[in-house]
């Protein structure tokens, strides 16, 4: 898209997409909150950075390969928000974490599972797995008969779109547009 220079600009929309679902539909605040990121590609560091803009307190990164965590560590070390890059270890148990989120691929298979250890998180922990297909992991599902509130990809995906008509066309989206795309969306699955 063009910015307002009239220069050519990239954006990645993985962050604004998914903090603008959280905040505008789910009315979730993130400053103050401890969050757990899995993954640590290209999702991840968007969301990460739209996070760090909302004054969360602190964000733990936890990816398989342990360098790249490490490097999101790093590129943040000198920000109000503490970001720790965490060894991949599932069975460990979390605690004080306000929203988990699953950004890897690791769930798109039916036979993919990540069987996190969050037997000390309270209820009102959320968990949010960007994946949109299938709708339902079985990381949400093990998650939601945990008791914990879930959520998929979709409403990500939905205010991804959002930013991209604003960044394109300069046209803003408004809420009822926003449930006329989640309608479409429910009919055609």
């Amino acid at each position: 898209y063009k910015n307002k220079h009239k220069k050519i600009e990239g954006a990645n929309t993985d962050g604004i997409g998914f903090c603008s679902y959280l905040e505008q539909d789910e009315c979730f605040n993130f400053k103050g909150k401890s969050i757990l990121v899995l993954g640590a590609g290209g999702s991840a560091k968007g969301i990460i950075s739209e996070m760090m803009k909302r004054k969360t307190l602190k964000i733990k990164v936890m990816n398989r390969t342990e360098k790249k965590s490490l490097e999101i560590a790093e590129h943040y070390k000198n920000q109000p928000t503490q970001v720790i890059a965490e060894k991949w270890n599932t069975n460990k148990p979390f605690e004080n974490i306000d929203l988990i989120i699953n950004t890897t691929s690791f769930g798109m298979e039916k036979t993919e599972h990540i069987k996190l250890n969050t037997q000390k998180l309270e209820q009102p922990t959320i968990v949010v797995d960007i994946i949109y297909n299938p709708r339902q992991t079985m990381f949400m599902k093990d998650q939601r008969n945990k008791g914990f509130t879930v959520y998929n990809g979709i409403g990500m995906l939905i205010r991804q779109a959002a930013a991209s008509f604003k960044f394109w066309f300069n046209i803003e989206l408004n809420r009822n547009d926003i449930i006329e795309i989640e309608k479409i969306i429910e009919q055609t699955t």
